[in-house]
């Protein structure tokens, strides 16, 4: 009997523990299908966000095998190339490549493909199916299964034709400036100055070093007052460009002269950011647009005193253009009457024909002499006048200056004496 009720207490307790055991087991089963439903989500989660981040990415997207031929692209795959899916779908990268890149494009597609070099990526131009060019940046990725054999390889390809564009004109824009003879600088919102050229430091004697960092105070003669200052600043601040002469101190201490124009840089939005400044140096311009001034005013008041009649006229109309005081004196016409008119028209020549022959002959000899011309005046009286005509250059343009000399008195001793 005991030995019954012990067999029977151990199949009772070996019936529990497999009970047990088919209950954990039972729970290890949930528990791994529980997690293979939720790997199974996550990956399908995962390539759901994959395939929309493919086909929704911004730059274009291909997978190509092992030859380089695409076996799926995206949709800006398609607009960079201009190409359909269905006509991508076995082509290869080369067969889009302009042909003066295709050789650069293989050597580095070779050395990535065989281990040699990290990655590939490289600036090149396609040929759209069109025939039109763009330039793009492309990069490639390598998909390898766990053993690190390659599967096939992803490509991202970005447009970038804009870019080098604004890129190519930046250096163009960058060489001009470095090779123009015209100083230039370019100032922040604030007048530090950030950039200038090789032509500045020639004109104000300050290396690049020297100057970038600083304000254009740097260059300040101490000549223009704040008010100068003050209408130059609000010009720019408010959009406008400035042009106007200034006075600046070279860094050996001399002044110069330039002519400059200040233009307001703005950016998308339309705020200002920078400044560009350039000059020209006109010291030598200067000096001799004074020397002239000094000569016109000198010869100004020789026209003005002399104690000879003189006539300006215009070789292309024959007519007067100026008459000095002693002129007017002699004639006994108001300056504004003799302006316009000919010679004979005042009774200095006797007829429009002998008018005509005088400038004919100035246009051969380039001076006429006349003695004992005789001259009526206004009020009826008789004087006798020496002439002497000469032309001359003024600003490249032929000027006729007469110089006419009363010689009534003279001539009246003559007769007197003979």
């Amino acid at each position: 009997v005991t030995l019954d009720v012990n067999i029977e207490t151990t199949l009772v307790e070996e019936i529990k523990r497999r009970q047990i055991a088919e209950a954990q087991l039972h729970d290890l089963e949930q528990l791994f299908e529980q997690r293979i439903t939720e790997r199974t989500e996550a990956l399908r989660q995962s390539e759901q966000l994959h395939r929309v981040a493919f086909d929704l990415a911004p730059a274009g997207m291909a997978y190509a095998d092992a030859a380089d031929h695409f076996t799926k692209v995206n949709e800006t795959m398609c607009e960079i190339t201009g190409y359909t899916e269905a006509e991508l779908l076995g082509m290869t990268c080369a067969e889009l490549t302009f042909p003066e890149d295709l050789a650069r494009h293989n050597q580095l597609l070779e050395e990535f493909q065989s281990g040699r070099a990290p990655k590939y990526s490289n600036e090149k131009r396609y040929v759209r199916k069109d025939g039109s060019i763009r330039w793009v940046a492309t990069s490639i990725s390598l998909v390898t299964d766990s053993k690190g054999t390659p599967l096939h390889s992803i490509r991202v390809v970005r447009d970038i034709t804009e870019r080098r564009a604004t890129t190519d004109a930046l250096r163009l824009a960058s060489s001009a400036m470095e090779a123009t003879a015209n100083a230039v600088f370019i100032t922040d919102i604030e007048g530090i100055i950030q950039y200038v050229n090789p032509a500045f430091t020639n004109m104000c004697g300050y290396s690049s070093a020297e100057a970038i960092g600083q304000t254009a105070r740097l260059v300040r003669s101490g000549v223009h007052d704040l008010d100068f200052y003050k209408q130059l600043w609000g010009t720019i601040l408010a959009g406008g460009i400035w042009r106007g002469r200034t006075v600046n101190r070279h860094r050996n201490g001399r002044n110069y002269v330039s002519e400059q124009t200040i233009t307001p840089v703005k950016d998308a939005q339309g705020m200002i950011t920078n400044f560009i400044s350039v000059q020209q140096d006109i010291t030598l311009q200067k000096q001799a647009e004074d020397r002239l001034r000094v000569s016109e005013i000198c010869y100004r008041r020789l026209f003005e005193a002399a104690h000879d009649g003189v006539l300006l006229l215009n070789p292309d109309t024959c007519k007067i253009t100026d008459a000095n005081p002693f002129m007017t004196t002699l004639l006994g016409y108001p300056r504004a009457q003799l302006l316009g008119k000919e010679l004979f028209e005042i009774g200095l020549l006797k007829d429009e024909v002998a008018s005509q022959e005088m400038f004919e002959k100035l246009k051969t000899d380039q001076q006429v002499r006349y003695e004992n011309l005789p001259l009526e005046t206004t009020d009826g009286r008789h004087q006798e006048v020496e002439v002497v005509a000469n032309v001359y250059d003024e600003d490249g343009h032929a000027v006729i200056q007469c110089n006419i000399r009363d010689i009534t008195v003279r001539k009246l001793a003559e007769d007197i004496l003979r």
